[in-house]
């Protein structure tokens, strides 16, 4: 039997060094070099130092501290060659170059490959005012009388924009760039909106790809100009000027002067749970509030002769019954504000991050993913379009309310309305014996509220003195919401922060998890969690 061979210490911390610093360390030469190729060879350099000292029998202490004094160690050393062959082979101030036609090719002046790197890296994070003047008179040799006759400019602008162009491009090339983390760590941020949107300026299109989501994020709450977003994305000019252009077009970017600024919310993950945080810390009185009008409200529901069947037990029915409750003291929605375009919408950004489980959001167990579906189904149309085993339409809504309500038999529906009573059979109803037809949900007769809820059950809900507390409950946490939002955005959008306060509302959902938690509501499973939260108005 081969005899099994123990890691020495240094081998225990080369693995450690590969496994956890090894790109940290990549990331923090490319934001000290600015440069891929450059971090790339600095980065070889640094890990050849740790595993070199580690095989000669180096033991850190504190083996982080060590990495990083030595990456430090090796990037000065790094920066100071750098320097010395700059001096060597650049020679000339660029600021000195005679601005004659004629004059010797920029390129032949910048003979070394490294100078022409740092020329094309700076010409990539100017701005085209000054980058196309540069690159028409400097690449391609072009004269000051033809660069102002193309671009339509007296021949003086040109001059003079050329001037301050080397100036830029000059204090460019002597600095070492510091690209944003957003450089070579993009975030993700998604978007939720509210409103009719129009269709020529749709901002979902806008915000399809990483580039016009990290402008935003960058931008808000954070006025930069077009350079400084280039540079803190590490994206050259050129590819940025089209995606600024299409933001502040559909307005969701606002250009103040010289600089941008993000003219929607975005929510920060610090923010976000924030705001969380406030509906979690009023989940306990807010369940304690539903489970009291839920008991009430219960047995007179019962009386109203809407469990039909005896299939609905009552820890269905107090489903509904709480769902039903935090629908009715939900805080109507403010208007969207009015866009500089004259257009009614909202749109919120949210930085993403790992948040907390809870009903309708992120289900993580069988009681969260049966609650989502009990807010989605709740509403009167009782089924899921991503479940395959129900299939229920418009049509066979209608048609199972016609049925209920006339008291139709199967064998009396036409050829039509039997295709579609397949989709109700045996899930949200059964026929019996004779042809007569026995619901298995819940059924209203009467008017709808404007809660989503019938309105005779509301009136029994609103007749506890606790559904008025509840309303008030809710009045005051979307007040702490609002007072959040308003301390983390500008002024410019502050027209947007109460419809934004709406729509970061979770509280429904928080209180859900919260009464399941306290088994006050059992998890439904099998066939049941498709019917017992499923109602219907006749």
């Amino acid at each position: 039997m081969r005899e099994r061979t123990v890691p020495s210490p240094s081998d225990e911390l080369i693995r450690e060094y590969c496994r956890d610093f090894m790109e940290n360390v990549f990331y923090f030469c490319l934001r000290k070099t600015g440069d891929t190729q450059a971090a790339e060879e600095l980065c070889s350099d640094i890990s050849l130092a740790v595993i070199t000292s580690l095989r000669k029998g180096a033991l850190p202490e504190s083996f982080a501290a060590w990495v990083w004094q030595v990456a430090r160690n090796r990037h000065a050393d790094f920066a100071e060659r750098r320097r010395k062959y700059r001096e060597r082979s650049a020679g000339e101030d660029i600021s000195e170059y005679e601005l004659e036609d004629g004059s010797e090719h920029f390129e032949d002046r910048l003979v070394r490959e490294e100078e022409l790197k740092l020329l094309r890296r700076e010409l990539a994070f100017i701005s085209s005012d000054y980058r196309d003047i540069l690159t028409a008179f400097y690449i391609e040799d072009r004269s000051l009388k033809d660069i102002s006759r193309s671009l339509n400019l007296p021949e003086n602008t040109v001059k003079s924009r050329l001037v301050r162009a080397r100036k830029k491009l000059k204090e460019g090339i002597n600095m070492a760039r510091e690209f944003g983390p957003k450089s070579y760590k993009p975030e993700e941020v998604s978007f939720n909106g509210s409103g009719w949107f129009p269709a020529d300026r749709f901002p979902f299109d806008e915000v399809k790809k990483k580039i016009p989501k990290n402008i935003l994020l960058e931008a808000s709450n954070n006025p930069e100009t077009a350079e400084e977003l280039a540079i803190a994305l590490g994206v050259a000019l050129p590819y940025m000027e089209d995606e600024i252009d299409g933001l502040v077009r559909t307005t969701l970017l606002k250009k103040v002067g010289n600089k941008y600024i993000t003219n929607i919310p975005i929510l920060s993950r610090d923010i976000q749970k924030k705001l969380y945080g406030v509906q979690f810390s009023h989940s306990n009185e807010g369940a304690d509030l539903v489970k009291i009008i839920s008991e009430y409200a219960l047995p007179k529901i019962k009386a109203l002769g809407c469990v039909r069947n005896g299939k609905i037990t009552d820890n269905e029915l107090l489903w509904y019954i709480s769902d039903a409750i935090l629908r009715g003291t939900e805080q109507p929605s403010p208007a969207p504000a009015v866009r500089e375009d004259g257009e009614k919408w909202q749109f919120v950004g949210f930085e993403e991050y790992d948040r907390p489980a809870y009903g309708g959001l992120d289900n993580q167990s069988a009681a969260t993913d049966k609650m989502s579906f009990a807010r989605q189904t709740v509403c009167g149309f009782g089924g899921d379009s991503d479940n395959p085993e129900i299939k229920f339409s418009m049509g066979s809504i209608t048609l199972l309310a016609d049925v209920i309500k006339n008291g139709r038999k199967v064998s009396d529906l036409s050829e039509s309305e039997k295709l579609l009573w397949e989709s109700v059979e045996g899930v949200y109803a059964h026929t019996e014996p004779d042809g007569s037809v026995t619901p298995d949900i819940l059924v209203f007769e009467g008017a709808m509220s404007s809660k989503y809820t019938p309105q005779v059950c509301l009136d029994i809900l609103a007749s506890h003195p606790a559904f008025e507390e509840l309303s008030e409950l809710r009045r005051s946490v979307q007040k702490e919401l609002v007072g959040i939002l308003r301390e983390d955005n500008s002024p410019i959008i502050a027209d947007q922060i109460e419809l934004t306060a709406k729509m970061t509302d979770r509280f429904g959902d928080i209180v859900m998890e919260e009464l399941v938690e306290r088994s006050a509501l059992k998890p439904l499973t099998g066939s049941d969690r498709f019917k017992g939260t499923s109602w219907i108005l006749v």
